[in-house]
């Protein structure tokens, strides 16, 4: 859905509300921490019936929680630069700050490195694998396979060493994959794909972000005005502390960012919506000429292969570390 009553709609025709039990951190779409969500059905839910036993898996996961990457810490760096350029506007309120804008009066900036997994990354990984070993004790393999990206190859680390012990190194060969668009491979198929372009997403996250962004500023400056005369938060600001949220999340751990106590539910509804956007657009049925299954069948394929495969018994485990998008497309 492109047009612009239809995104318009559907971000803001409902608002959640603190009333109505609205958590942020289920909201923050690929970059919400890890959670089961409630009322789950019961064919949803992870694991196996207790009539049944696995005597074969086929493992693809994410990445744990990490930094930025290049397009968004340039965002977040700019909304660090105007809070920096005006100490003296924000370090002398007049009269009583907003409470859940306090923390402008101590300066802000941009803290976050670039691309690498975070400290909450590293343990969901290890966790990760320790609950993997102990729900199938009886599943084996000495390779693991992780795509080129150094986020990737660790969470692939950390992980063995949750699954296999201190021992981990001697265990088990780490095999990477080239991510870049002389190797094939199924968990960035894309980079070899000359059609496919990230703007079939990105267009559309422009889009979006043109109706929304520019009231979140509005509403702001409004709040903060009185207090902060002068403010004047652009509609990008206002991107770069809902990527502020998102990441001081991932980097930090919940509660740790302060950015997400500025916005109304409604907000983060509408940020979420901009990634689902940018996913369906550029990893999944939004792709045009039918790239997407095409894209996915590379997983596909060899999630068959691997379970038709009469391998020995020892090597029962095929596990596999990617990303969000790679898992977006095999669901195609």
């Amino acid at each position: 859905m492109v047009a612009t009553r239809s995104l318009s709609f559907l971000a803001f025709g409902s608002v959640a509300n603190a009333a109505s039990g609205f958590n942020i951190y289920e909201h923050l779409g690929n970059l919400s921490p890890y959670f089961s969500p409630e009322n789950t059905p019961a064919d949803l839910l992870s694991g196996i019936p207790d009539s049944c036993t696995v005597d074969r898996a086929f493992y693809v996961g994410r990445h744990g929680s990490r930094q930025p990457i290049s397009g968004e810490i340039e965002v977040v760096q700019a909304l660090g630069y105007y809070t920096g350029n005006n100490t003296k506007l924000f370090s002398n309120p007049r009269g009583a700050v907003p409470p859940d804008f306090a923390f402008l009066t101590k300066g802000w900036k941009s803290t976050f490195g670039i691309n690498d997994l975070s400290a909450p990354g590293r343990l969901e990984l290890f966790t990760h694998g320790v609950n993997f070993r102990l729900a199938y004790p009886q599943l084996f393999t000495e390779t693991l396979l992780a795509g080129g990206q150094d986020r990737v190859v660790e969470s692939a680390q950390w992980f063995a060493a949750g699954f296999y012990g201190r021992y981990a190194n001697e265990t088990v060969t780490l095999n990477v994959i080239g991510e870049n668009n002389a190797t094939k491979s199924w968990i960035t198929p894309m980079d070899r794909c000359d059609s496919w372009e990230y703007s079939s997403g990105n267009d559309l996250v422009e889009e979006w972000g043109a109706i929304y962004l520019p009231r979140v500023a509005t509403r702001v400056n409004k709040v903060l005005a009185p207090t902060f005369p002068g403010v004047n938060f652009t509609a990008a600001n206002m991107h770069g502390a809902l990527w502020a949220c998102a990441y001081g999340t991932a980097v930090y751990g919940k509660g740790n960012a302060p950015w997400c106590n500025v916005f109304e539910d409604k907000e983060i509804l509408a940020f979420e919506y901009e990634l689902d956007l940018l996913m369906r657009g550029a990893f999944g049925y939004g792709l045009p000429s039918g790239q997407g299954p095409v894209l996915g069948s590379l997983l596909v394929s060899n999630v068959t292969a691997f379970m038709q495969a009469n391998g020995s018994a020892a090597q029962n485990l095929s596990l596999n570390f990617a990303h969000d998008t790679t898992i977006d497309l095999g669901k195609l």
